[in-house]
């Protein structure tokens, strides 16, 4: 019987090269986003025994889980847990180091005694760290080293002070994110003040420990430390999650959102093929009364039908296989994918699944056969002539109304990342060159030096004819290393609860930023070099801030304490206009700026923004050369603004293409099976076609007749679809900036690029159907 099933296929070429590849598309499409889906969400942590890995944190019960927790309160999570084998701290991310006499950027972590312990993990070569050595990550050894056995030994040089390297772990461990340098932490992190959340906390449950368990035991201690420390720790929880939970968290929605539309174009491609396969069981089913009338049970004929859908399943799952390839190696550096066998064998679920949605409907209509009636007929009429007309029109209008909700979505999309970008900052970002730039400092007199450094760099940089303007900030909008936190209003009453305190963005910026950025100055004055630090403090707050806590006074003189580093009162002497800090979909925030040399604790890492008279991209050497003159450790990464605004919208950006590009698919597809449907309707009704011409009926009376047809199964379709647009609203709210999920353009747009589509479609038979031929219908009847 297989081989009979191949024979069939074999004698129909173009129709299974049809299938295939139709099927291979919509295949393909739930492939590649399960790929990602595997990638990100299903694949094992590549740790021993993975699965009792956890994340132990923070949890406020209005804003939900908080990564970071304060020193005190993890040493009594350590202290008084018994659920885990091993609990750890950990701190950092990208910093600068000195290695090879050359300073560079890399993620590096300050790490507790328990860390390595955590993931039952050793250095590859070599030994753990102590308290004047670090392990580095395999990457960074053959980056820096070539994979010599050498590195073992060699110092690196991190804010003045000096380690060796102790050893190296092992390929593919880099926790947290990108880590590459590890060194542990001497901090007495017990002693720390409590209301300084700078660490983040990691476990192993012990042997036979459940989540739920140490989760009862977490929310127990949280109720002690909340009655013993009830200023910071009122209304604080703990949250025990799984690593790999945690990590996936992030790509749910957007990967749920993306898997949604591809099974949506398989669903389209199926009704295709679905339709081609009763079209062709329409023309075999002589072969199969012939069949029947020797002998062959209806179970028999049906098994062949079935039998030649799944060879067409499983050769378009091949063929699947190899799209989502291609298409993953298109998108390689954009997110973590590959094929393996979890990948491969959904595939051919996949495959198998879809053989048996786009081929049950034909082998039951098989299964029906009348035998008289189909030899009488010749074929031309006979057991599929009666119900399959229904089926092909449902399929299309099926087509028709995924369709709609799929270009819907896409435009939605679309315009939404066109609102995105069309945002106003509050600042212009064109022209200006962003160089991240750390100078290594230990002691006060170092920081001091530092920013001596960075006024000196600035200087220099204004002097040259192609800069209009230089300045730089700690915490660059939409940049890395934002810092924020509680302040006070001096003179005003200290609430009970710390916690309670509003909050802002801290910057610590050099005099001539706003006007670099072009950031209005509204009130008062900008920062001079005569701000020092010996000087009285002084600050500059955004309008935000300023309706927030001197809704009905003149800020300008008004008092402000922060605990970024220093608790002495700064005078306000400035408003400015508010800048999207977090980003072009982030909402206005209070922002407190202060002057770099009253905090030089936080400024001997500062973000240049050198505004060019031209492109900005040049000026990146000219950045580096006099860096690099006044100290070899400087480290340093350039990049335009635009680009960092482009990056920050990436994300958005990538799965608006990716749901561009499914609508397109989807929208091909679609206007491929109304033509089908349309075509095998037309050749169903090609005699009556002709007598109505032979009776008198105009050309136009005959395409009305076609039209009234694609008319009805566009409208049903439209319907259908826009009442699961409807429905859907709700799930993709949370992806759209500035547009609702009814947005009647978008809607409107999908419907006539559908209708455009559609009347494309129709041409063909429509044609075909004003060129019947009275004779032949008259000598047929």
């Amino acid at each position: 019987m297989l081989q009979s099933a191949i024979r069939q296929l074999r004698r129909s070429p173009g129709f299974a090269a049809f299938g295939v590849l139709i099927l291979g598309l919509g295949i393909g499409s739930v492939v590649a986003i399960f790929s990602l889906v595997n990638a990100l969400l299903l694949k094992p942590l590549p740790y021993p025994r993975g699965e009792q890995i956890v994340r132990v944190m923070t949890k406020i019960p209005k804003l939900g889980l908080r990564n970071n927790v304060s020193g005190p309160n993890w040493s009594d999570w350590h202290d008084q847990s018994k659920s885990f084998a091993a609990l750890a701290h950990y701190s950092g991310g990208e910093m600068a180091l000195t290695v090879g006499g050359k300073g560079v950027f890399s993620e590096i972590y300050l790490v507790s005694g328990e860390f390595l312990d955590v993931f039952e993990v050793e250095p590859k070569i070599g030994r753990r760290m102590d308290q004047r050595s670090a392990v580095v990550s395999h990457g960074f050894w053959q980056q820096h080293f070539g994979g010599s056995y050498s590195a073992i030994g060699q110092p690196l040089k991190l804010n003045q002070q000096i380690y060796t390297i102790a050893g190296v772990m092992p390929e593919g461990f880099q926790f947290p994110a990108k880590g590459s340098v590890w060194i542990l932490d001497d901090r007495t992190v017990s002693q720390q003040n409590r209301s300084a959340n700078n660490f983040r906390a990691v476990a192993r449950l012990k042997e036979g420990t459940s989540l739920d368990a140490a989760q009862s035991e977490m929310d127990a201690i949280a109720a002690r430390l909340a009655d013993q420390y009830p200023g910071t720790n009122k209304d604080r929880d703990i949250g025990v999650i799984g690593v790999q939970e945690q990590l996936a968290a992030p790509y749910k929605s957007a990967l749920t959102l993306l898997f949604a539309a591809a099974s949506l174009i398989l669903l389209i491609a199926c009704a295709n093929v679905s339709s081609l396969a009763l079209a062709r069981a329409q023309g075999r089913q002589c072969e199969f009364a012939v069949r029947a009338s020797l002998g062959a049970s209806s179970a028999v004929i049906v098994w062949q039908v079935i039998l030649e859908s799944l060879l067409l399943g499983l050769s378009s799952g091949a063929a699947g296989l190899l799209i989502a390839t291609w298409a993953l190696q298109a998108l390689a550096g954009t997110l973590p994918s590959e094929i393996d066998w979890r990948v491969a064998g959904f595939a051919a679920v996949t495959a198998t699944l879809a053989s048996l949605l786009f081929g049950i409907y034909p082998a039951w209509r098989v299964s029906r056969i009348d035998l008289t009636s189909t030899l009488k007929a010749g074929g031309q009429k006979g057991m599929l002539g009666g119900g399959s007309g229904w089926f092909r029109r449902s399929l299309a209008i099926g087509q028709v109304a995924l369709s709609l909700v799929m270009l819907c979505g896409s435009l939605l999309l679309i315009r939404s990342m066109d609102r995105l970008l069309r945002v106003d900052m509050g600042m212009d970002p064109n022209h200006v060159l962003v160089s991240y730039m750390h100078i290594p400092a230990l002691k006060l007199e170092d920081h001091q030096a530092a920013t001596r450094s960075f006024g000196e760099i600035l200087r220099e940089l204004r002097e040259s004819p192609q800069v209009e303007s230089a300045s730089a900030i700690m915490g660059m909008p939409t940049g890395k290393y934002p810092s924020d936190g509680g302040y006070m209003i001096a003179g005003h009453p200290i609430p009970k609860d710390l916690n309670q305190l509003p909050e802002a963005g801290f910057r610590v910026n050099t005099p001539g930023f706003f006007a670099t950025m072009r950031i209005p100055l509204k009130r008062g004055r900008d920062f001079t070099e005569s701000d020092s630090y010996d000087k009285p403090f002084v600050a500059i707050i955004n309008e935000t801030l300023a309706r927030r806590s001197f809704a009905n006074a003149d800020p300008i003189g008004q008092q402000i304490i922060c605990g970024l580093d220093d608790p002495r009162p700064m005078t306000v002497v400035g408003v400015v206009g508010d800048v999207r800090h977090d980003g072009l979909s982030s909402q206005n925030k209070a922002e407190l700026y202060m002057p770099y040399h009253q905090h030089p604790y936080h400024a001997n890492e500062l973000q240049l923004a050198i505004r060019a008279k031209g492109d900005p991209r040049p000026l990146a050497e000219l950045v580096r050369e006099i860096a690099l003159r006044r100290n070899p450790d400087i480290a340093m990464n350039s990049i335009t603004m635009e680009s960092m605004i482009a990056e920050s919208v990436a994300a958005p950006r990538f799965r608006s293409q990716l749901l561009i590009a499914m609508a397109a698919l989807a929208l091909i597809l679609a206007a491929a099976g109304l033509y089908g449907v349309l075509a095998y309707l037309v050749s169903q009704r090609f005699s009556e076609f002709g007598l109505r011409i032979a009776l008198g009926a105009g050309r136009a009376d005959i395409v009305a007749l076609v039209w009234r047809e694609a008319g009805l199964i566009l409208g049903i379709g439209f319907a259908c679809g826009l009442a699961l647009v409807a429905a859907l609203g709700a799930t993709v709210r949370s992806f759209l900036f500035g547009v609702e999920p009814s947005d009647p353009v978008s809607i409107g747009l999908s419907i006539s690029v559908l209708s455009i589509a559609a009347l494309l479609a129709a041409m063909v038979p429509t044609l075909l159907a004003t060129k019947a031929d009275p004779m032949v219908a008259l000598r047929s009847e």
